[in-house]
């Protein structure tokens, strides 16, 4: 009973492990971003070249707070809205929730000005949240642990009403 048990869960493993690599890439129609490469071997993701416009809101906060002084830097992603995420190439059943902003300072600066990064960098706010149209490039989508990534380098920001950009002050506890 034991062997029989034993060979069909070592061979769900390896049919899982399996699966991952052929999972296929999703590439819009309408994307202007051009693949460089797909690695399907060791992990799981595409790497593009070119630009790409989005819409959607940059976020950039201090995961657990000010005091949290575990995180040396805050968490900078680009959340796209529907419309922009469904033209971003993808794997198929993995669909881009948001992309990690590889430059997220500088694309803070670009999108909400000096000001508020600072204050961000200097923990006065624990939240920043920016609508608007973002042009990205060196785009990079996978799939680990059944869960889709995105990374990329912000390049440019237009934003409608920079200066309404939300700051969340820090929470103050005992």
């Amino acid at each position: 009973m034991r062997i029989p048990l034993a060979t069909a869960i070592l061979t769900f493993a390896i049919g899982s492990a399996s699966a991952e690599h052929m999972i296929a890439l999703v590439q819009p129609k309408t994307t202007s971003l051009m693949l460089a490469k797909i690695e399907r071997k060791n992990d799981l993701f595409a790497e593009y070249k070119g630009q790409v416009q989005i819409t959607g809101t940059l976020v950039a906060e201090w995961v657990g707070g000010k005091d949290n002084l575990n995180y040396q830097e805050p968490d900078y992603s680009l959340v796209p809205d529907l419309a922009s995420a469904r033209r971003l190439p993808h794997f198929s059943g993995y669909a881009v929730q948001f992309i990690e902003l590889r430059n997220g300072l500088a694309g803070l600066e670009l999108a909400a000005g000096k000001r508020k990064a600072d204050q961000l960098m200097k923990r006065q706010i624990t939240l920043v949240k920016v609508t608007g149209s973002f042009v990205v490039q060196e785009y990079v989508v996978g799939v680990e642990c059944d869960a889709a990534w995105a990374k990329a380098s912000l390049v440019s920001a237009h934003v409608p009403e920079r200066e309404s950009a939300a700051a969340v002050q820090p929470i103050e506890r005992c």
